[in-house]
Parts: structure tokens; C-alpha cells; sequence
């Protein structure tokens, strides 16, 4: 109880404290009902150094929101976007007093741990060290009493959430389910357990991939305080980015880096669904024979095929101008009471880039433009959606960068036409899935047609030139019930056949020649 009440008491002063750092950066106005103020002109800055003074839960924060293009403003994304968690170092003593809690034996693993920290940061510590069998490793611990100091962070701001909703400034924030999504996504990142079977996961992924790696984790020295895992020799986009080709010190082709980078995070994209949130230039370090390791696995997101799917569509149409086409599938996937003025609007984005040479496209800038264009009709678009977003808009940017003559609706391009196969079968294991779905629930829904016909309650009140239409709809109805069947059964008995891209070209003309049938016998009668 006594606990309880302290706790309670901490974290009342620290709910002052926030709103008295933002008050002395000039917000006090946010705390008011009655919301006259205009905001001041260098808003991003302020927001910046307020979250930077309030520490590592809101500096995470708001790297978060520096994804949410639909909510903030191009000014203050921007300062977000530079929020660093660099921290001073903890001692070493500390260091070793937490590897030590974790794993006792650690002696009888580890032979040498450099004193000198190779990095730190707000949630962990890093330093390189030695095995025993000689393996170069770097040993990442998180911070003492961190993961408290989160937590309370967290349930601080799930009060101020609720304290300021109906704020006029906060009005179209969901803040309580935002500060949900951020209290789990900071959680996982504090677990450095996750973080090793991240690791893992992204290099099975990549298993016949020669050029991406990730490090290699050590599981039996791994917990959710300690991460062991291969020391990476090489060189960080952020120090690559300043070097001019004769200043690299191995032998690497910035257009490869590129090209390895771009084509690696379109297909965690659009094809394996498992994504490294934060692939900033201090993130991907090249080595030799060009080869590009991802690393600091703290932030990755699990994301649904019907995400990624839309995605990929959104993508297409916007590689292709097609602004008809960009309008199709975003209705058909959001519920929108105004369709018509939708795609004037679309139109409208699009006429902006009519007669511009392709070096002046952004892709990034036009997924971006697009997700506010749909926010402004105050629909809601998918966290994970925005996310992918900002993975493109990060490694469009390093990119371009690196080398200029980068162009992204260039590769998009390119990416689509040498892939088309495999995001082919990507759908067809989708027209699978929905076939297969309707075979199975066809004797459900049979049944539940036979009920209603058994209880003898069906009334009918039909005009008489109304009957031919609805027998002909009736008709129709059960022919794309009998292709479904035919063709979830096709489907299936796929998985047989050794060659797999002939077995879908028959099972595609097979469908073609069922439905020509139906169609001929509809004409013959």
C-alpha cells in the first residue's frame, strides 16, 4: 500500500513536470480548454528540445510520431525526425554489474570485454568483447532501472492522454489507443530476448540471400537484460554518407549498396511482412564484397498480407500516374461517404507531376501526400500502413544520398517487372485461400438455405416481369458457387505437382475454360 501511494505520488510530479518543460518551451497554451493561440513559427524546434529534456520515453515517443504524416504537420515531422537517444555512458562497473545478474558464469563464455563502450543509448549499452573460442562479439546490456522508469513514463502519459482529450488542439488525436501502441512497441524494444529472435528471423529470411546479413545472436548467453551477438567490421551509412569513393578504406560500389539496401527493404515490404522500423544510416554498415548488414533489431514490425497487399497496389498506381486506378483501390479498401470529390482530389495530386521528368518524382513524398489526402476525409489510416511509408521515405532518402542518380518509381518499376512471379504466386496463395474458404463454408450456407426452406416461411411478393431478372441473378449466383468448388479443388490438389508455375498456368487456363462454358451455355439457351 505504501508502495502504491509513492508510486502514485511520483507519478503525479512527473505529470507536472511535463506540462511545465512544455509550458517553459512555450505550450502552456496545449493545456487549455479554450484554445486561442496561434502556434509559434519554429513549433518543431521547441516540440524537439522539450521532448529531449523530458528523456527517454518521450524522445522514443516521438520517433513514433515522426511516422505519422496523417496527424503532425511536414515542419515538426522533420525535427522529429532528428531526435537522437544518445546518452552519456554508464560506468563500466554498472556495465558488468548487469551482465553479471543476467548470466554468473559469464567467464566461462567470454574471455575479453573491452572497457571502452562502442555505443550508448537511452534503453542499452554496447561493447565489443572476445569468447573464448576467439569469436569478436559485441555485448549489448540494457541500462539499469530503465525498464521501471519506462514504465512509469508510460502510465504517466496514459493520464495526460486522458486529462487532454477533449482539448481543442488534441480533438482529432486518439491519444488513449496512440499511447497503447507506443507502451507495447517500447516494451518489446526493452526486451533484448526479442531482439535476438528478431535477428534470427531476419537472417532465415534472407538464408539465400549472399550480400544481406544480419548479426548472428548467441541464445544461450541471451536474456531480456543481455544480447550477444556477431561484432560487424565495417562501415556505417552515417560515415559513408561524407566519403568520397577514394576515401572508403574497403572495396565497395556505393549503386550496389544501393540497389542490395532498396531491393532488401521492398521485399521485407511487399513480400516477407517482417520489417526493421529503423533503418537509419547509423543502422546499415557496409563491408567488403558489398555486402550490407542490418543491425539494432530493437524495432521491427509483423506486417498482415492484406497490408502489404494494399500496399503493393497503392505502389502500382502510383508508379503508373494512374490516378483512376489509385482512387479504385483506396475506396474499395476504406469506407468513404464521398467518393467523387476522393478522386477529384487524387486528380488533382496527380496533376502536380504531369510534363515533370522522372528525376523529379519522389515516391516516398507522393505514399505520404496520399495517406494525408486520405486523412483529410477523417478517415483513420493503419499505424503499420504509415510505418511502411516511413521505412520507404528513409531508404529513399539514404539512397539518394549515396548515389544521386537513384530513382525510386525508376526501381519500383524495375522491382515489379524482374519480381512479378513471385508476388503472382503471392496472390494466387491468396485467391487460394478465399476459394478454399468458400468451398468449405458451401455446405453451411446450403444448410441454411435448406432450413429456410423447411420452415416454410419464405414469402415471396414478385412482379411478374420481375421474375425472368431474378431467376437469371438466381442462376448466375449458383455458376460462381460451382467455380468457386472447381477451382478451390484445382487449387488444392496444386501442391502435389513438382513444377509449380505450370501447375498455376493450368489451373489459369482450366478456370478460363470453365468460365467460357458457362458463358457459351448461357448464349446457347
Amino acid at each position: 500500500m505504501e508502495k502504491e501511494n509513492i508510486s502514485r505520488k511520483n507519478n503525479r510530479k512527473r505529470f507536472f513536470q511535463i506540462i511545465e518543460i512544455f509550458s517553459k518551451y512555450g505550450f502552456s497554451y496545449l493545456f487549455r480548454k479554450i484554445n486561442l493561440k496561434k502556434h509559434p513559427i519554429d513549433r518543431g524546434i521547441r516540440i524537439r528540445h522539450a521532448l529531449e529534456e523530458l528523456g527517454t520515453t518521450f524522445i522514443k515517443l516521438g520517433q513514433m510520431l515522426s511516422t505519422r504524416y496523417d496527424l503532425l504537420p511536414v515542419d515538426i515531422i522533420n525535427e522529429l525526425r532528428k531526435l537522437q537517444d544518445d546518452v552519456p555512458p554508464i560506468k563500466y562497473s554498472e556495465f558488468m554489474n548487469q551482465l553479471k545478474a543476467s548470466l554468473p558464469d559469464w567467464e566461462k563464455h567470454i574471455l575479453y570485454i573491452q572497457e571502452k563502450p562502442l555505443a550508448a543509448a537511452s534503453i542499452a549499452q554496447v561493447h565489443r568483447a572476445l569468447l573464448l573460442d576467439g569469436t569478436e562479439v559485441v555485448i549489448k546490456v540494457r541500462r539499469p532501472c530503465i525498464l521501471e522508469l519506462v514504465k512509469a513514463d508510460v502510465e504517466v502519459l496514459k493520464s495526460l492522454a486522458n486529462f487532454v482529450r477533449s482539448f481543442p488542439v488534441f480533438k482529432d488525436f486518439d491519444l488513449q489507443n496512440l499511447i497503447n501502441e507506443f507502451g507495447m512497441a517500447i516494451n518489446r524494444e526493452m526486451n533484448l530476448y526479442c531482439e535476438a529472435q528478431a535477428l534470427e528471423r531476419f537472417n532465415q529470411s534472407f538464408r539465400m540471400n549472399d550480400v544481406i546479413f544480419a548479426p548472428k545472436p548467441y541464445f544461450e548467453l541471451c536474456s531480456e537484460t543481455v544480447l550477444v551477438m556477431d561484432y560487424v567490421p565495417g562501415i556505417r551509412f552515417s560515415e559513408l554518407l561524407d566519403m568520397d569513393n577514394d576515401q572508403i578504406p574497403i572495396k565497395i560500389n556505393k549503386s550496389t549498396l544501393v540497389e542490395s539496401g532498396a531491393d532488401c527493404m521492398f521485399q521485407q515490404v511487399f513480400m516477407i511482412g517482417f520489417l526493421h522500423n529503423d533503418p537509419h544510416p547509423g543502422n546499415l554498415i557496409a563491408t567488403k564484397n558489398n555486402r550490407l548488414y542490418f543491425i539494432d533489431f530493437g524495432q521491427v514490425s509483423v506486417v498482415d498480407k492484406y497490408t502489404r497487399r494494399f500496399l503493393l497496389e497503392m505502389v502500382l498506381a502510383l508508379t503508373r500516374r494512374d490516378a483512376e486506378f489509385l482512387t479504385l483501390i483506396i475506396t474499395e479498401h476504406f469506407s468513404m461517404n464521398d467518393s467523387d470529390s476522393f478522386s477529384e482530389d487524387i486528380k488533382i495530386m496527380f496533376s502536380k507531376y504531369y510534363g515533370k521528368p522522372l528525376a523529379e518524382f519522389s515516391m516516398s513524398e507522393m505514399i505520404m501526400e496520399t495517406f494525408k489526402l486520405i486523412r483529410s476525409y477523417k478517415i483513420q489510416v493503419p499505424g503499420q500502413l504509415l510505418l511502411m511509408g516511413k521505412v520507404i521515405l528513409m531508404i529513399e532518402g539514404i539512397a539518394r544520398k549515396l548515389d544521386p542518380s537513384f530513382n525510386a518509381i525508376r526501381f519500383t518499376e524495375d522491382y515489379l517487372r524482374t519480381r512479378w512471379l513471385s508476388l503472382y504466386s503471392d496472390r494466387m496463395d491468396a485467391l487460394e485461400d478465399e476459394f478454399l474458404w468458400n468451398f468449405l463454408m458451401s455446405p453451411r450456407k446450403l444448410r441454411n438455405i435448406q432450413k429456410v426452406y423447411d420452415t416454410g416461411k419464405i414469402k415471396l411478393d414478385i412482379e411478374s416481369t420481375r421474375i425472368e431478372r431474378i431467376m437469371h441473378g438466381l442462376k448466375n449466383g449458383l455458376n460462381s458457387l460451382a467455380i468457386s468448388i472447381i477451382i478451390a479443388a484445382l487449387l488444392i490438389s496444386i501442391k502435389n505437382f513438382e513444377n509449380q508455375f505450370l501447375a498455376y498456368a493450368g489451373v489459369f487456363i482450366l478456370g478460363l475454360f470453365v468460365i467460357y462454358e458457362f458463358i457459351t451455355e448461357g448464349r446457347r439457351k
